[in-house]
């Protein structure tokens, strides 16, 4: 479900039903908005971060598009997790801000527990990039090799592998 929304001179001038059903808010209600009012959906631990962007984006090129995930909140008091996109576009002769919302509610949920149940494992873990960069790894990991998590993510694979060297001999 993706949410479209046009702001044009500071008033929202066009919603679809995916937004309004994301929202909580109704079509009818949002277009009634001046689009300041859209900030007070924005969760007020992200609400003067996204004012603060939207104030940055003002000055940008057209051809900028700006992607935030937010903290959002319903009229009913629930909270929802956000991605959203805006990007100024040509509207009826004029330039208005085009507003792509998806709700990554659920998405962002399994992904705490899929932290959760790594960082609990008793099992060591650790992620790697194709060049070996380290970009994860759990408290267990750390305690094997020696490493706190900080020091471990500005490493490599091959700064804790063990090294052969020429001459060594195995002994049976």
């Amino acid at each position: 479900m993706m949410g479209l929304l046009i702001v044009k001179n500071q008033k929202v001038v066009l919603v679809n039903q995916a937004y309004a059903d994301i929202t909580g808010y109704s079509v009818d209600e949002m277009l009634s908005w001046p689009s300041r009012e859209l900030f007070k959906m924005i969760h007020p631990k992200d609400r003067e971060f996204m004012i603060e962007q939207e104030r940055l984006k003002e000055n940008n090129q057209p051809d900028y598009v700006a992607h935030y995930h937010c903290h959002m909140v319903r009229p009913s008091g629930e909270i929802r997790y956000v991605e959203l996109y805006s990007k100024p576009i040509p509207y009826a002769d004029q330039y208005a801000n085009f507003v792509v919302l998806n709700d990554i509610t659920d998405q962002k949920q399994a992904e705490l527990k899929y932290e959760k149940i790594i960082q609990s494992s008793i099992d060591g873990y650790f992620c790697t990039d194709t060049k070996g960069d380290f970009f994860d790894s759990n408290d267990s990991y750390n305690r094997m090799i020696g490493y706190s998590r900080e020091e471990l993510l500005a490493m490599n694979l091959s700064d804790i592998e063990a090294q052969e060297s020429v001459g060594d001999e195995i002994n049976i």
